[in-house]
C-alpha cells in the first residue's frame, strides 16, 4: 500500500496468507519518497522570493545605502517560477490517478478552496485601502 500522508500517520497492513486470521495491525510509516526533497526545494524557492522582496523593502527604507546584503538575494525573483513549476509537479504527482474521473474534481476544488481562500480573505481584509 502506498502512503502519501503525514509521517506520523499509520497505514493498515494485512496479511496475504489465508491461514492468518488476525486483524490488520497498524504499522507506523515514515515518508521517504521523492516528494520530500521536492517540497524542500519548493520551500527554499519561496524563501528566496521572500528575501528578494524583503531586501527591496530594506533598500527603500534606507535610501542611498546600496543593495542590502551586498545584493546577495538579487536573483530571488527566479524562485517564483521555480516554486510554481514544482507545485504543478507535486499536484500532478499526487492527483494523476484522478485524471479521467470527473467525480474527483469537486473534492479537489473544495480542498484547494478551503486551504487557500481563508488566509487570502484574512490578508485582504486587513489591508489598508490605498489613498489615491
Amino acid at each position: 500500500m502506498r502512503h502519501l500522508g503525514r509521517p506520523d500517520t499509520l497505514v493498515w497492513i494485512t496479511s496475504s496468507t489465508k491461514s492468518d486470521t488476525t486483524q490488520p495491525h497498524a504499522v507506523p510509516t515514515v515518508r521517504t519518497d521523492k516528494l520530500l526533497t521536492i517540497e524542500a526545494a519548493r520551500g527554499i524557492a519561496a524563501l528566496l522570493v521572500a528575501f528578494f522582496h524583503g531586501s527591496h523593502v530594506v533598500e527603500l527604507t534606507q535610501p542611498g545605502s546600496g543593495a542590502p546584503f551586498g545584493g546577495f538575494f538579487s536573483f530571488g525573483h527566479a524562485g517564483a517560477p521555480f516554486f510554481f513549476v514544482l507545485s504543478g509537479y507535486i499536484i500532478h504527482n499526487i492527483h494523476h490517478a484522478d485524471l479521467g474521473r470527473p467525480g474527483r474534481l469537486a473534492s479537489f476544488a473544495w480542498k484547494r478552496a478551503t486551504r487557500i481562500y481563508p488566509l487570502y480573505l484574512i490578508v485582504m481584509g486587513k489591508r489598508r485601502p490605498s489613498t489615491v
